[in-house]
Order: structure tokens, then C-alpha cells, then sequence
């Protein structure tokens, strides 16, 4: 976990990418790749179809037969956009794009339509080698070193050596210098520098009083003696010093730089995703917004605020440490609902940009273009956060909980929120239940189809079949898990099922004979439900379906018996005959897979848009309680290792279906990374 905060540490700063490279990287991760998925079957390299290649910027900006695909900064005039968005031409032909497509090409188009000119057609991606061996003494690739102080002509201007290299540059410019600032000027500066807020005027009054007191202070400089300026000097250096650790010292010194390390982390309180009655909020985001401020407070060392960022969680023993906040570098950020590749693209990307001032993205596709990073070493650190998950409970931060009357309401808030969602399930739960006794024969053979034969999606058996999705998909996770609890095939009901399921299919005839004969060769001694037995005597099952079938009808029957019993006798509570009660029983006992859990129904719901938005709904409430009650405990928004970390591929041209070679977790090999220093230690963070 900690060889990349190592990797990391040990490294200097670069600049950050200027807005051209970002237009370059939005083309090689967004655009390019689209192009070549949806566009450049029919207009690449061996098919122009109308005459249009969309293979290079030269191509597009001189379009086909019906005038240029794209005018930079127009998207209302371009031909390419206008095909995408249906309106009027409609391409590709096959079916449009997803929004969030069109509105990536539309973006492209806005910003001009940078199109790097070594990604033209035909021309090879970046020469790794050569780019190494130019970083080879690149200055962003080397170790930080201490310059010489220059020497200067004007030394009574330089009191520091800061003085030096800015007097240095001064001379050589052949700039002279302003007079020095008055102590007015002085206070405001540095008080809008440390803290963003001026100086009340009580401030200023004391500070300008301080700066002009001294042994000389009513002495014109001109008129003093070397010894009397050096007193002087040293006198406003000190009331200067004073008032700078004055400033360092409050609170609002890192509520203000705070705010540019949060603009590099992404940080935002809401998420920009929302979908289906979702909330924006991130309710324990101000966590890490907090952490940061405070890590400034305290002067916390660079490479403590690197490592905590990155992998806290390996530095701090305490599951309620503070620190743990730290981890909101790598959770607050954007979010990429079902898109875990783009999710994890986003934390290399913010770890890459933030800590690195490197585009360690480009390199998702192809090599990059212009750094030292090759796609192996993407893949590398796609396996690092491959490997790591944010936790289903978020831990409390130790020693800020709140007050305990705040902390009871919220308690109770909270549980009338949860009880809410917890009725709707119960309420889907029995809505369910009630439909899977009433067609188990129809669940049954869904569950075939899905989980068996393979032949259906869940999606193709609710329009088909009309089942429930809060009944099917609990059902077959039920059915699966018996059929891998060994111990199950002891039960009197569901073990013959069981037994039949895990067998080969041509093996089906065979187990059933076997089942039957032990049946009947001891009845005293009986393993089987006599009614079980019959059922599978009768049907002589050949199949796994027919298995499923036969099985269906009898627990139909059981239930038939029931519901007539229960119309007659309202107060009844078993059948009669102790076989079919047996049965009864494996229908309706707590450990049934035919019972479900409110939990796995609220799950299914989400598939159907009525229930998702529902769900959704009851959640953000409970959200929105965490968010906002004043009794809610803090928790740090953390990220933890799997318990297997995932061992990457690269995925050739950045598509997750085309595998490369595999690789390991490591750090960039520029920096003394690659597949020959690979992590070890859990998800390597």
C-alpha cells in the first residue's frame, strides 16, 4: 500500500499541463478513441464513404461531399455534430450515440477541435525511447538541487537570499527597483496574501505603530549612521517577522490556502452525477475539506500530506483516526455510475496532475505522446486503485462527536429514515413472496433459462415471462447459494433438488434411479419426503429443466393445499398430513430460498425505473439526515485495499474487451517504478 506514496514522495513537483495539453488529452481520452469506435469503419483509412475521412484534422476540416465535418468553435455549423445529434443527417447509421458522446464531440468542436498532429493518420505514437532518454536529464525528472546564490552589484538590497535571485534578475532586466512599501501597504499585503481577509483598522493602527517605534525612529535615514539603519532595519524586520507569524498562526491562514489544494483535488461538497431522484450531496465530504485546512494549521511536512492523502489508512493504527479524512482526495470527485474504468482513470488522473504535474492518462490508449510514460505503467497504477473499494460504513472520526442530546436527535432521525426504507422493502418483499408461491413453475424455469441454461437475461424473462425482478433475481441468488452449501443436500426437500442440479445433465437419469432406489429400499430409514420421491418417480426426469419442473409442480401443490386450508380455517397453522407439512414448511421456513430478504428485493428494484427513483428517494433522505443534522458524527470518506488485490491487463487501445499482456502494480518507470519494482504490500497506494 505504501510503495506509491513512496514512489510519490521521493518525487519533485512538475508544472501542470497548460489548457492546450488538457485540449490534447480531452482529444486522446475522449474523442479519439470515439472516432475510431462509432466513425472510422466507414470513414478511416480503407472506406471514405461520401468522400469523408475522419482520421486527421486535415481530413475533418476538409470534410467529404457535403463541405467541411467540423468548424472549429461552431458546433451548430458542423456537419459532424449535426449528424450525431439526428438532426437532419443521422450517423452512425447503426443507432445514435449515448448523450454523453454526442456532448463529448460537442465540447471538442467548442474548444476548437485540437487534434494532436502526431496523432494524424499513419503518423506512429510517441517514441518511448527517445522521450526517455531526453527525460533522462530533464529537469522535471530530476532530484531537487539547491542553487548557487547569485551574486549581485546593488547588495543593500538583498537581506535574504530570496533577495538575491530577485535583484539578480532585477540586473540583468536592467530593472531598478521600487522604494520599499510603507507599513500600511505592508499589512495589507501580507494579510490578504495568508489570510484573504484585509486588516481592521485596530490592526493596521498597532502594526504601523510598531513598525515606526524603535531607537531611531524619529531619525531621517539620510542623516543617520550605518549602525543606527542597521538597528532600524533590524527592528522592522522584526515587527514584519512578528506580524507574519501572527498571521500563519489563525485559522483563516489555512482556510485560504486550503482553497487551492482543493481546487487540485476536485474537491466539491455535491457530486455532478444525478440520475433517478439521486442526491448530489457527499454527506461527510467537508471531512477531508477540514483535514486540509487543518493540515495547514499545523505546517503538516510535504510528504506527510502526500502519504495520508494517498494511503492513511496505512499510517494510522486508529480505525477513528483523524487522518483517515485525508482519504477524500482519492473519493471526493466526480462519479461514474457502472463506469469503474473511468472512475479509476479519474484517481490516477488527480494523483498524476495533483502530486506529479503529469498526464499519466494519455497514457490509457497508446503510449504518451510527449512524457515518459508508457501504457504498461498506466496499467500499473489502473491496478494499484483497481484494487482498493470504498467501504459500505464510513468510519466515525475519534473525538469529534457531537453533543449528546444533538447526537440523540440525530439517532432518532435517522432511525425514523431508515425505518421508512425498511417498510418499502418489506413491502416489495411481500409483494414478491406472494407472487413466486402463487407461479413458482414460471420462477423456476426463469431461473433455468438465467442461471442454467444461460439463455435468457433477467431483463428478457421480466418482458417474457412477466415475473417480478424483486422476486426473480433474490430467487436465484437463494437457489445459488444452497446449491453451494454442501450441507444442504441433506435436507429432505431441497437436497434431491440440489443433488440433481450439480450433476451433468446427461448424469440426470442416472442420480434420479439412484434416489428413487434408496427411497424405496429403506423406509424407516427414509432420507426423502415420500411425496419428494414420488414426484421424482413420476416424472423421471431427464433434463435439468425437466428437474426444476417437477420439483415446481410439487411445492405448487403444497401451496395449494395451504392457501385451501387457510380459506377454510382462517386460524390454521399447518396442514394435517405431516408430508405435505414437511413441505409446507420448506416453503415457508425462515432458511427457505423461496423466503427472501427485504434487502435483496430493494436491490432488484433498482432495475425498474418506478422503484429505482423510489429507493433513491428513501435514501437520500436518510443521506440528507447524515448531511445535514447537527448530530450527525463525522466520518472520514475513505478508500480500503480488497482482500485480493487485482493483478491488471493492459486494455489495448484503452477497450476493457481487448486484453494485452498482463502487468504488474507499479509506479511509473521514469521514476523508478516498472514491472522489475512491482507492488507487494496489499493494493501497493
Amino acid at each position: 500500500m505504501v510503495g506509491l506514496c513512496a514512489a510519490l514522495a521521493a518525487t519533485t513537483n512538475a508544472a501542470d499541463a497548460d489548457g492546450h495539453r488538457d485540449a490534447e488529452a480531452f482529444f486522446e481520452n475522449q474523442v479519439r478513441p470515439l472516432l475510431a469506435r462509432h466513425c472510422q469503419e466507414c470513414h478511416g483509412a480503407d472506406k471514405q464513404e461520401s468522400g469523408l475521412t475522419l482520421t486527421s484534422r486535415v481530413a475533418v476540416l476538409k470534410g467529404g461531399f457535403g463541405g467541411p465535418a467540423v468548424v472549429p468553435g461552431d458546433t451548430d455549423e458542423s456537419l459532424l455534430i449535426e449528424a450525431v445529434r439526428y438532426d437532419g443527417l443521422e450517423m452512425p447509421p447503426k443507432g445514435q450515440l449515448a448523450a454523453s458522446e454526442v456532448a463529448i464531440l460537442e465540447q471538442w468542436v467548442r474548444d476548437g477541435a485540437v487534434w494532436p498532429e502526431s496523432a494524424a493518420a499513419g503518423v506512429a505514437l510517441g517514441d518511448q525511447e527517445a522521450i526517455f532518454a531526453a527525460a533522462a536529464d530533464h529537469w522535471a525528472f530530476l532530484p531537487v538541487v539547491k542553487p548557487a546564490v547569485p551574486s549581485v552589484e546593488q547588495r543593500h538590497l538583498v537581506r535574504n537570499e530570496v533577495d538575491a535571485f530577485l535583484v539578480a534578475r532585477q540586473e540583468a532586466a536592467g530593472l531598478e527597483p521600487l522604494g520599499l512599501a510603507d507599513p500600511r501597504t505592508l499589512i495589507r499585503r501580507l494579510s490578504v496574501d495568508l489570510t484573504g481577509l484585509p486588516p481592521t483598522a485596530a490592526e493596521t493602527a498597532s502594526f504601523v505603530a510598531a513598525y515606526r517605534a524603535g531607537p531611531y525612529a524619529e531619525g531621517e535615514p539620510q542623516k543617520m549612521t550605518r549602525q543606527q539603519r542597521v538597528a532600524t532595519v533590524r527592528h522592522r524586520d522584526r515587527v514584519y517577522a512578528e506580524l507574519v507569524e501572527r498571521l500563519l498562526a489563525s485559522p483563516r491562514y489555512g482556510e485560504r490556502w486550503a482553497r487551492h489544494w482543493l481546487d487540485v483535488a476536485r474537491y466539491a461538497d455535491t457530486q455532478d452525477f444525478l440520475a433517478a431522484g439521486q442526491d448530489r450531496s457527499y454527506p461527510f465530504a467537508w471531512t477531508y475539506r477540514d483535514w486540509v485546512i487543518a493540515a495547514f494549521n499545523r505546517d503538516l511536512p510535504y510528504d506527510e500530506f502526500v502519504r495520508l492523502q494517498l494511503a492513511a489508512d496505512a499510517y494510522r493504527d486508529d480505525p477513528q483516526a483523524a487522518d483517515l479524512a485525508a482519504l477524500g482526495l482519492l473519493t471526493v470527485g466526480p462519479r461514474f455510475i457502472n463506469k469503474t474504468d473511468e472512475q479509476i482513470a479519474d484517481r490516477i488522473d488527480v494523483v498524476g496532475r495533483g502530486f506529479l504535474g503529469l498526464t499519466i492518462s494519455c497514457a490509457r490508449c497508446h503510449d504518451h505522446k510527449y512524457d515518459p510514460i508508457p501504457t504498461a505503467d498506466y496499467y500499473g497504477l489502473y491496478g494499484v486503485f483497481a484494487s482498493c473499494e470504498e467501504p459500505d460504513e464510513l468510519p466515525l472520526i475519534a473525538g469529534r462527536e457531537p453533543p449528546e442530546n444533538l447526537r440523540a436527535a440525530y439517532e432518532q432521525a435517522r432511525q425514523e429514515k431508515l425505518a421508512e426504507k425498511q417498510g418499502y422493502g418489506e413491502e416489495l418483499r411481500d409483494q414478491a413472496e406472494a407472487d413466486l408461491r402463487s407461479r413458482i413453475g414460471d420462477y423456476f424455469l426463469g431461473y433455468y433459462e438465467m442461471n442454467i441454461a444461460k439463455t435468457a437475461s433477467i431483463r428478457k424473462l421480466l418482458s417474457s415471462r412477466k415475473l417480478m425482478e424483486t422476486a426473480m433475481t433474490p430467487l436465484a441468488q437463494n437457489l445459488d447459494r444452497i446449491r453451494r452449501d454442501k450441507t444442504w443436500q441433506a435436507n429432505q426437500v431441497w437436497g434431491p433438488l440440489i443433488r440433481l442440479l450439480s450433476v451433468r445433465e446427461t448424469d440426470v437419469p442416472a442420480v434420479a434411479a439412484e434416489l428413487n432406489a434408496a427411497a424405496a429400499a429403506s423406509e424407516s430409514d427414509q432420507p426423502l419426503n415420500p411425496l419428494v420421491a414420488a414426484a421424482v418417480t413420476e416424472a423421471k426426469p431427464q433434463t435439468h429443466r425437466e428437474v426444476l419442473i417437477a420439483f415446481a409442480g410439487m411445492l405448487a401443490a403444497a401451496e395449494s393445499k395451504w392457501q385451501e386450508l387457510r380459506t377454510q380455517q382462517p386460524a390454521a397453522k399447518r396442514l394435517a398430513d405431516g408430508h405435505w407439512e414437511k413441505i409446507r414448511q420448506a416453503i415457508y421456513g425462515a432458511d427457505s430460498p423461496l423466503r427472501l430478504k427485504a434487502e435483496a428485493c430493494m436491490s432488484a428494484s433498482r432495475l425498474q425505473g418506478k422503484g429505482r427513483v423510489k429507493l433513491a428517494n428513501l435514501e437520500n433522505a436518510i443521506k440528507q439526515v447524515d448531511a445535514t443534522h447537527p448530530g450527525a458524527p463525522p466520518r472520514s470518506f475513505v478508500l480500503v485495499d480488497r482482500a485480493k488485490p487485482v493483478e491488471p491487463f493492459v486494455f489495448l487501445r484503452g477497450e476493457r474487451q481487448r486484453r494485452g499482456p498482463r502487468v504488474s502494480r507499479h509506479f511509473l518507470t521514469v521514476l523508478g517504478g516498472g514491472d522489475d519494482q512491482p507492488f507487494v504490500d496489499g493494493s501497493g497506494r
